[in-house]
């Protein structure tokens, strides 16, 4: 192998998600379109981070995975893996959901694997949040 052959080698590999993080990124997916779905089967209008929808706004500095209207009912939706649970990302994310939704009267949803609904919501009363009226779970199995 030359220098250039194992310069792009590495590159690949840099580029290249680890297959954990493929994974996570495939349930992440799969929990998305489930929820879009069950929004849009409510007659909810979607705003969604994720190709074919347009994009939410930002709020408090975070993007959320999908923002749903109908009437005057707002959810503001995050979907996290059991992996992205206790990331320092995902409490920014609930710490600017949960005060949007304090201040504007918008529900804040997030949903989780089944198999991880119990930790995502001990991780959040862990870091604050009262996960009876500031934050709703919600889960859907086989994923």
């Amino acid at each position: 192998m030359d220098e250039e052959e194992a310069g792009n080698e590495i590159s690949q590999k840099e580029i290249a998600p680890k297959p954990e993080e493929r994974l996570e990124s495939e349930i992440h997916s799969e929990l998305m379109k489930k929820v879009i779905e069950l929004m849009k089967t409510q007659g909810f209008k979607i705003l969604a981070d994720c190709e074919g929808f347009e994009k939410p706004q930002e709020i408090n500095g975070e993007i959320p995975d999908i923002y749903a209207e109908k009437d005057e009912e707002t959810e503001v939706i995050e979907i996290e893996t059991c992996a992205s649970i206790n990331w320092p990302e995902t409490r920014r994310e609930y710490e600017a959901f949960a005060n949007y939704s304090l201040t504007t009267g918008a529900t804040f949803k997030v949903f989780v694997p089944i198999k991880c609904m119990s930790q995502a919501i001990k991780q959040a009363s862990e870091w604050g949040f009262d996960t009876a009226r500031t934050i709703r779970f919600g889960c859907f199995g086989e994923i």
